[in-house]
């Protein structure tokens, strides 16, 4: 599931972005809809995983390899 949303934002031209994903009953992967930007402080307090953590650590790397190059 996680490798069909990831690809999802990937063909979007996104860095980031909101996946709503549906299963059908064969256990198949849909993805019906991703977008950017979105609200993602909802699914941050649900999972307790720290993406707005993960998006400051990403935009350092960023600013880094720019520094750097």
């Amino acid at each position: 599931m996680c490798r069909a949303a990831i690809d999802s934002v990937i063909a979007r031209g996104f860095e980031f972005g909101a996946v709503d994903v549906l299963q059908d009953h064969a256990g198949d992967i849909i993805v019906a809809e991703s977008s950017f930007p979105n609200y993602f402080p909802r699914v941050q307090n649900a999972t307790g995983d720290d993406i707005s953590g993960m998006m400051i650590d990403h935009l350092l790397g960023k600013r880094e390899a720019i520094l750097s190059g």
